[in-house]
């Protein structure tokens, strides 16, 4: 009699598993705060360390997440861009093992709720007067 044997039981640390979290954006609250762009960073490189730090996807959606709006517009209804007739958003999802997914997802919420704070930028070159020479 012959056994076919698979090895151990998987521990239940092993287990993957998908969850998604979702963020607001508060565009009513700061209408003229360019959240996507700080989001992204230069080249998209601030969205890329996100992901790249907590091994989770971040993905930008609802209106506004397309840098042209008369392509967002056309889009618009269309299969797979359902998301465009919500307000603007975040999804961060992890596809994990169960024993770090909460942890990373926590990270990467914690990391992108200190880019959605809007910051107030001073240009110093137009706050600094330069002295009449005489």
């Amino acid at each position: 009699m012959t056994m076919d044997w698979q090895g151990a039981p998987a521990s239940p640390s092993s287990y993957t598993v998908k969850r998604i979290l979702r963020l607001e954006i508060p565009v009513d609250t700061f209408p003229n705060f360019n959240f996507v762009g700080r989001l992204l960073g230069p080249r998209g490189n601030s969205l890329k360390r996100v992901e790249a730090t907590t091994g989770c996807r971040v993905f930008i959606r609802g209106k506004g997440s397309i840098k042209d709006p008369d392509k967002e517009e056309k889009l618009r209804g269309r299969p797979g861009y359902e998301h465009l007739n919500e307000p603007l958003h975040i999804l961060i999802e992890a596809d994990l093992p169960a024993n770090i997914v909460d942890m990373r997802l926590r990270q990467a919420q914690e990391i992108i709720e200190e880019l959605l704070k809007p910051v107030e930028c001073v240009d110093i070159f137009k706050s600094f007067k330069i002295p009449k020479q005489m």
